[in-house]
This record gives C-alpha cells, sequence and structure tokens, in this order.
C-alpha cells in the first residue's frame, strides 16, 4: 500500500470511528475541571504492619544483588503491607481492622460516605 492509500485508509477509519472516538487534550480539559485539592491524613501503622514493613527494608539492604526490578518489587510489596499485611504474610490474612489503622480509617470514610450519600443502606459496612 503506497504512502497515500494508507492515509486515506487512515481517514477513512478515523472518519467511522469519530463518533464513538475523540482524543480530548489536557489543554482541553482544564478549563472545565475543578480546582485541584488534596488532603493529606497520616495514619499510624499498627504493630504488625511495622514489623513487617522494617523487616522487608531490612531484607532488601542485606541483598548484596539488588536490581532495580528487584527494588520496584519491593516498593510493591511494601504498598501492601500499608493496605493491610495480610496481602504479604498469609499468617496476618485476619487482622481486624482495629490492628490495622488504615483500614479502619478506610471503613471509617466508606462508612461515612455512605451514610452521607444513600439512605437505602442503613447499616454501616462494619467489617472487622
Amino acid at each position: 500500500m503506497d504512502d497515500g492509500a494508507r492515509r486515506e485508509a487512515e481517514r477513512g477509519i478515523l472518519r467511522d470511528i469519530a463518533h464513538v472516538y475523540r482524543r480530548r487534550t489536557k489543554k482541553e480539559h482544564l478549563p472545565s475541571l475543578p480546582p485541584l485539592h488534596e488532603h493529606v491524613h497520616p495514619v499510624p501503622f499498627g504493630p504488625e504492619q511495622k514489623r513487617l514493613y522494617l523487616e522487608m527494608i531490612a531484607a532488601f539492604r542485606e541483598e548484596k544483588d539488588a536490581s532495580t526490578d528487584r527494588l520496584f518489587s519491593l516498593i510493591h510489596r511494601l504498598v501492601q503491607v500499608c493496605s493491610h499485611p495480610g496481602l504479604v504474610s498469609p499468617q496476618l490474612r485476619f487482622l481486624s481492622a482495629g490492628r490495622v489503622p488504615k483500614l479502619a480509617q478506610t471503613l471509617d470514610s466508606m462508612n461515612a460516605l455512605a451514610s452521607t450519600c444513600s439512605s437505602s443502606h442503613p447499616e454501616p459496612l462494619g467489617w472487622g
């Protein structure tokens, strides 16, 4: 296919999908977006989270041939520990929300949101 035919085919495809696909740029959307508000809520680790988090960092520091891939893997696992240590350590899977402060705060936020958004769910989520 020569360049002219390829460009014509491309235009035809774009014309056919134009009603379902439109590429929008950041510049087009910025005026219509509300201002960004960032709220930082520090949440302390639970005892199991802190122990596991520090153990994982210490083990990584002891590695002789730690690669960039290994570092990214560690960061991913640390994020999981911050969410719930049971995501990394099966023995900790059934920790209650009270033992995982971030989970407890998330559930509180979800319950507050649910109570303000809809009266059709009168029961709090109450996991943990």
